[in-house]
C-alpha cells in the first residue's frame, strides 16, 4: 500500500515511498548481508552500498510488487561484489554457496512472515479479555505478576491463562500454515 501525500511534488512522494518501504524491510535485509559477511564492520559497509543502490534503482521498483524480495536480490548483488573484492584475502566460501544460503535465507524470511502474518490472524481471532491480556503480558517491561495486578488476578491464574491462550495461539498458528495461508 503505497501512503499518497497529494501534497506532496512527485520526488517527494517517491523518497516517501522509499523511506516507508525501506524502513519496513531494513532489519531483514541488514540480517540477510550480515548473515553471509559476519564481519559487522564489513556488513555495515555493505548495507550502506546497498541502501545507496536501493534508492539509486528505486524507480525500477514495481509498486505493488514485493519490495522485500526486490531488496534482497540487490543486497545479495552488493555481497558477491564485496566478496569478489575482497577474494584476495585468502580462502573465502564460493559464491555458489553464498548463493545457496542467500536462497535458504530469503526462504526463511518469507517462511518467518507467513508465520507473523498467521499470529497477527490467530491474534484477531481471540476473544478479547484474551487478547487483552497477552498484549499487557507483552508490553515491554511487563511480566505476569505486573499484569495480575493490573487486571486483579493471582499470578498462578494469569499464568495458567497465558498458558492455555499460547496453546490456542500455537494451533491456530500451525493449523494456518498447514492450510498454506494466514487468513
Amino acid at each position: 500500500m503505497t501512503e499518497t501525500h497529494p501534497d506532496l511534488p512527485p520526488e517527494q512522494q517517491r523518497g516517501a515511498d522509499f523511506m516507508r518501504l525501506f524502513l519496513e524491510h531494513e532489519r531483514r535485509i541488514y540480517g540477510l548481508i550480515l548473515s553471509l559477511i559476519p564481519q559487522w564492520s564489513d556488513a555495515d559497509d555493505v548495507m550502506q552500498e546497498c541502501t545507496s543502490v536501493l534508492w539509486r534503482k528505486f524507480d525500477e521498483f514495481q509498486p505493488g510488487t514485493n519490495f522485500a524480495a526486490w531488496a534482497f536480490k540487490i543486497a545479495r548483488f552488493q555481497v558477491l561484489a564485496f566478496r569478489k573484492r575482497q577474494r584476495r584475502d585468502g580462502a573465502q566460501l564460493s559464491d555458489e554457496i553464498i548463493e545457496q544460503l542467500a536462497d535458504r535465507l530469503v526462504a526463511s524470511a518469507d517462511q518467518a512472515d507467513h508465520r507473523r502474518d498467521a499470529l497477527e490472524n490467530c491474534l484477531q481471532r481471540l476473544n478479547e479479555t484474551d487478547r487483552a491480556l497477552v498484549q499487557l503480558r507483552y508490553t515491554p517491561g511487563a511480566d505476569t505478576k505486573s499484569v495480575a495486578s493490573q487486571v486483579a488476578r493471582s499470578t498462578d491464574a494469569v499464568y495458567k491463562a497465558l498458558n492455555r491462550i499460547h496453546g490456542q495461539l500455537l494451533d491456530c498458528v500451525q493449523l494456518r500454515i498447514a492450510k498454506g495461508g494466514a487468513s
